[in-house]
C-alpha cells in the first residue's frame, strides 16, 4: 500500500493472483486492504 498499489479491487486482486490458497479467505483479505487502505484499521488490530 505504501507503494500505492491498491487503488481498486481489480488492482488488489491482480497483485494477490500469485498467492493460491485453498482456506476461500480471499474475500476477507480483499476486505482487509480496502479497509486498511481507506484508514479503518490501525497498526496492532485497534
Amino acid at each position: 500500500m505504501e507503494e500505492g498499489h491498491v487503488s481498486d479491487d481489480t488492482e488488489i486482486a491482480e497483485w494477490m493472483s500469485g498467492n493460491i490458497c485453498r482456506c476461500g479467505a480471499y474475500a476477507n483479505i480483499r476486505s482487509a486492504i480496502r479497509q486498511v487502505r481507506d484508514g479503518g484499521a490501525r497498526e496492532g488490530g485497534r
